[in-house]
Formats: C-alpha cells, structure tokens, sequence
C-alpha cells in the first residue's frame, strides 16, 4: 500500500496522474465483472448442491433393490426421515409428533404383515408332500362286526 502512496506522490504532472486514474479505473471494473461472475457461479454451485443432496438423501432413504417395497412404506420413510432431519435442527411440535407416531404405526403394521406372510410361507414349504397326502387319504378303518 505504501507502495502505490510513493507511486502517486512521485506523479508530478496531471496528464500522468489522469492516466494512472484512468488505468486504476480499467482494473476495478474489470474486478467487479470478475467478482459478478463469480457470484453467479457460487450461485449457480450452491443450486446445484442442494439438488444432489436432496436426491442422495432420498436415494439413501429409499432401497432401489427392493421391489417389495410398496407406496405406504416408501411415504413412510421418507416422511419419518424428514421429521428426523427437522428433529434434529429443533424441537417437534405437537402436530409433528403426531406424525411421527402415525407414520412409526403404519411402517410397524407393514413390517409386521410382510413378517407374518412370511412365517406362513415357511410353515407351507416345511409341510411333507407325503404328510399332505395322507392327510387327503387317510387311512381306511376296517369295522370289525
């Protein structure tokens, strides 16, 4: 800075001064178009983040793998993790908990449900062919008269 103060000081005519002017001119103009562009593309990076963060959070939520998963779980889920992410910013209100208990039920019920199909599946599939067959013919009883 004391630089530029000696540079100044040791102008002696108007015509270089104007011309030092000008010169200084030309570069903050220049700055401030540079400082614009850079403001846009902050901008426009900042957009662009939040939209991947919101796609990789519901992407996280969400198991793609899972075509078991139906349109009940899958509002669930995502509606549960973003009262957690609120949650997590501040208290609940009482609306808020609401939700989050409605939304636990209904997962907890298909969760239990898709358990519960499953364990008769088990059952059927442990079943012997031969055992259901003799069930179906049961042995014949002779009467002794």
């Amino acid at each position: 800075m004391s630089d530029v103060i000696k540079m100044i000081a040791d102008i002696t005519k108007f015509e270089d001064l104007q011309q030092f002017a000008n010169t200084q001119y030309k570069v903050m103009i220049t700055q401030a178009k540079k400082i614009e562009k850079l403001d846009e593309e902050v901008h426009r990076l900042t957009l662009l983040l939040e939209q991947e963060k919101q796609k990789g959070f519901t992407s996280s939520i969400l198991d793609t793998n899972n075509d078991d998963q139906n349109d009940a779980e899958t509002i669930c889920l995502i509606q549960l993790a973003l009262l957690n992410r609120k949650s997590m910013e501040g208290e609940l209100t009482l609306e808020e908990t609401k939700k989050v208990e409605t939304f636990s039920k209904v997962l907890l019920s298909i969760k239990t449900k898709d358990s519960t199909e499953n364990k008769e599946k088990e059952i059927v599939q442990q079943i012997d062919t031969s055992n259901l067959l003799s069930i179906l013919n049961p042995p014949k009883v002779l009467d002794k008269k």
